[in-house]
């Protein structure tokens, strides 16, 4: 039997009753696939699957079906397979059953074509082959730019952690095993609602609407917290992720509060040294005026005068000094200078004490 017009390949089920005559054996023919090309050829095959099933099934004079084989070619160039054998049981003397084929049609030209789709095949699974190393070898490079990456990352010993926009962990630097106890992977593992006392889930939201930054000052235990949020974008997908830096900063704090508590000191020592200065030279000159005019010596009017002028010009530069210092918000040095005017003085009480002498 020639070929079937374009139909190169179909299944079919045969229902044969051994309880019939051979020429009545095939009770139903039921072609199993389906396609335009098949029911066109629906009466052909209906009769060529009948011819096929004859070639296969025997009675053997007793009721019984003989099978020849469980493969046969037909006409050279079709191949039936007999691939199924199923009893149909309805009653004791029931013989019904079904027998399933595959009918293949193959020719010198298929068999050629057949070749050159497995070279086809060979040549493109040498490039796949080929294709697959590249990748090898760029999976490899990835890991070594990935490896690089995660050095720096891990060397830094603050607590750092990436999230989702839904706060789900993505990232976590070995920083973890000292913060927790517990390695990145298996934090990066957990759904944390709650991490260092923060909401996480709401601060992460916020940071990623607001795309600001948030800094927040955390007391755990005896421990003193900088955590900073940052929003940045991923690249590859556009959403919004948060990057978590948490610094241990009590220390620092520490550090910081003694450095202007010692400032704060040395500020009080300088101006206490200032205000002594200011003291004991204005003190000094008022005493020694003082004490000229307290003298037995019979002083001039003008003279005592001068004296008295001198004294009070003397407290009244004292005052004006301890004032300055009690207005300054931050403290400044500042160096006495002598009071101005008083260059004769020196003079009066050089002369005067050349004369007591």
């Amino acid at each position: 039997m020639a070929k079937i017009d374009k139909i190169s390949e179909f299944r079919f089920r045969a229902t044969v009753d051994s309880n019939r005559n051979d020429s009545e054996i095939i009770t139903d023919i039921s072609i199993m696939d389906s396609g335009e090309e098949l029911r066109k050829e629906k009466k052909s095959l209906d009769a060529f699957a009948r011819k096929i099933t004859m070639k296969f099934a025997k009675m053997n004079g007793n009721g019984g079906l003989l099978l020849a084989s469980t493969s046969k070619t037909i006409n050279g160039g079709w191949v039936a397979d007999l691939e199924g054998f199923e009893s149909v049981v309805k009653n004791e003397t029931s013989g019904i059953c079904h027998l399933y084929f595959k009918v293949v049609y193959e020719t010198g030209d298929s068999v050629k074509r057949i070749k050159l789709k497995c070279n086809e095949l060979e040549r493109k699974n040498r490039l796949l082959i080929r294709e697959i190393e590249k990748l090898d070898e760029l999976i490899t490079q990835l890991e070594e730019v990935k490896e690089s990456f995660r050095i720096p990352f891990d060397a830094i010993k603050d607590l750092m952690m990436s999230f989702d926009s839904k706060g789900n962990i993505l990232v976590v630097n070995e920083a973890s095993i000292q913060w927790f106890g517990q390695s990145p992977q298996a934090i990066a593992k957990k759904k944390c609602r709650t991490l260092l006392n923060q909401d996480i889930a709401t601060v992460v939201s916020t940071v990623c609407k607001s795309k600001e930054s948030k800094v927040v000052e955390q007391t755990i235990n005896d421990r003193l917290l900088l955590i900073t949020y940052i929003p940045m974008v991923n690249k590859k997908n556009g959403e919004t992720e948060v990057v978590m830096l948490a610094q241990d900063i009590t220390k620092s704090k520490m550090a910081e509060a003694e450095k202007i508590m010692a400032g704060r000191n040395e500020a009080v020592s300088v101006m206490g040294g200032t205000v002594r200065h200011i003291l004991n030279s204005s003190l000094t000159a008022i005493l020694g005026f003082a004490q000229l005019a307290l003298s037995s010596y019979e002083w001039p009017k003008e003279t005592m005068i001068r004296y008295l002028k001198l004294i009070e010009r003397t407290a009244l530069r004292m005052k004006l000094e301890i004032s300055k210092i009690a207005e300054q918000k931050e403290f400044v040095t500042t160096k006495y200078v002598d009071v101005p005017g008083t260059e004769d003085c020196k003079e009066i009480i050089k002369i005067e004490i050349d004369r007591k002498n």
